[in-house]
């Protein structure tokens, strides 16, 4: 069988946890190749330590997983890949690559041979299957050309097909954790911030109904949500208690909540299987999607966190943005969910086109005013597939950077400087942070010297990066 090593390229990250998309495609290719995985941000690898790596496992096949925040890493890297194994077919996926093919694929000079865009289960184990030892240039059009999301300068041309969306997720069992496993991980799956570890991330559903302006999800994985069985789900985590140790779970769907049904079911079934346990939802769901009901469902079966994308507290900013988001209502939401208690964090961006110096003491002011137990703010960042992405980049060509982590000044809207949006942002965050019962909060995660070091960590970068 072909050697296969997927890599996941590694950027700034307070999240350093089991990467599920490149352990999904390892899964599925069980029987087909003898796969080995490489977590770039797990082992903080340089391009230069890929050398020794490449020879001992001698891959026929690299693929790399890229997120915008890597992508000039990503070219480094690559050229590294090229240099030491010349004969290798290697692979471009994950959000980046999937967004901006023709671009990417330029960036690196040829070196690449294939991008596959979007959920890459399918694609990744036929093009294995198929040309695991062709490289695109010796492969024709057709041979290619049913392939789903694959981006190739073919022998005869270029085959580019639309962003694979809306495939029955359960097809896809579960990741290869004997290949990631959790206890392996340093003690930052978010940050600092769990009560017990081991911690693994587990995915129920795919899939987004919104479109917010600021998000690339919608295009990325499709707006019809996919979900996952409750049987499939309680059988991961069983899995993951049983044989890998793991002691609290992180469902990091776009929107766990999406359906009220499936939240429910899958909270029933926690419990029925005997599998409560601490679990939280750090990536994010909207607060008008969930009620008491389903909020009681989700602390009966271990969830004692829920993170909120609320982005801001200006109503005329959450109409730029796309996110029609009642405010009122989820003021009323966070305030009942604390009372069950339940922690409840923030998400909130900075800088999306259009915000004025109102706009952003009006977030800072909710931010404050809502009880909280952490508030995250973020710098717009015009990612690639999202609306003000498209709309951005007609109106100021590339003056600005989609490579860059939340943490940094990208973009600029009208009326600013960004030294001014970065002074802004400082004041947002030590603001939130510096009034006694908030700080007292964060103590949890300063009960062991590498969960200090990752909490102080997290707090120089986002605080002095700019």
């Amino acid at each position: 069988m072909p050697k296969v090593m997927l890599i996941k390229v590694p950027s700034y990250s307070d999240v350093i946890s089991p990467p599920l998309g490149i352990g999904y495609l390892a899964s599925n290719l069980n029987g087909t190749a003898d796969v080995v995985i490489v977590d770039g941000i797990k082992i903080r690898l340089k391009p230069k330590q890929l050398g020794p790596a490449l020879k001992a496992v001698e891959p026929d096949v690299v693929g790399l997983s890229i997120v915008s925040a890597a992508a000039r890493n990503a070219l480094e890297y690559i050229k590294e890949i090229r240099s030491n194994r010349p004969d290798s077919i290697i692979v471009a996926g994950g959000s980046h690559p999937s967004l901006v093919p023709e671009e990417f694929y330029d960036a690196t000079r040829g070196d690449i041979d294939y991008i596959l865009r979007g959920d890459a289960e399918i694609s990744f184990k036929k093009l294995v299957e198929r040309c695991w030892n062709l490289k695109s240039r010796d492969v024709k059009c057709s041979d290619i050309r049913d392939i789903p999301g694959i981006y190739a300068e073919a022998s005869d041309g270029v085959v580019a097909s639309e962003i694979p969306v809306n495939q029955e997720c359960n097809d896809f069992g579960m990741p290869e954790w004997k290949l990631m496993p959790p206890a392996s991980y340093p003690k930052s799956p978010q940050g600092a911030f769990f009560r017990k570890f081991p911690v693994a991330p587990l995915i129920t559903s795919r899939g987004c109904t919104f479109n917010c302006g600021f998000c690339s999800a919608a295009k990325l994985k499709g707006r019809i949500v996919r979900f996952r069985t409750s049987e499939l789900i309680t059988d991961e985590i069983k899995l993951l208690r049983d044989d890998f140790g793991v002691k609290e779970i992180q469902i990091i769907d776009d929107n766990f909540a999406a359906s009220k049904e499936h939240a429910l079911s899958v909270c029933e079934s926690i419990i029925a299987n005997d599998l409560v346990m601490p679990w939280t939802c750090p990536n994010g769901i909207r607060v008008d999607t969930v009620d008491d009901e389903v909020v009681d469902a989700m602390k009966a079966s271990g969830c004692y966190s829920i993170s909120f994308g609320l982005e801001t507290g200006s109503r005329k900013e959450l109409e730029r943005m796309n996110k029609r988001l009642d405010l009122d209502k989820a003021v009323n939401t966070i305030n009942s969910i604390v009372k069950k208690n339940i922690q409840v964090n923030g998400f909130f961006i900075l800088g999306f086109p259009g915000e004025t110096r109102e706009d952003i003491y009006e977030t800072m002011k909710l931010a404050n005013e809502l009880p909280l137990t952490r508030a995250h703010f973020m710098l717009f960042t015009p990612l690639p597939g999202c609306e003000a992405f498209d709309r951005i980049s007609k109106e100021q060509g590339s003056e600005f950077r989609y490579d860059s982590t939340f943490a940094e000044v990208s973009y600029v809207p009208d009326g600013f400087t960004a030294r001014e949006l970065k002074k802004l942002h400082r004041k947002a965050i030590v603001r939130f942070y510096s009034r006694p019962e908030k700080a007292c909060k964060l103590l949890p995660a300063l009960s062991s010297p590498e969960r200090l070091y990752y909490f102080v960590r997290r707090v120089v970068y986002w605080l002095w990066r700019s």
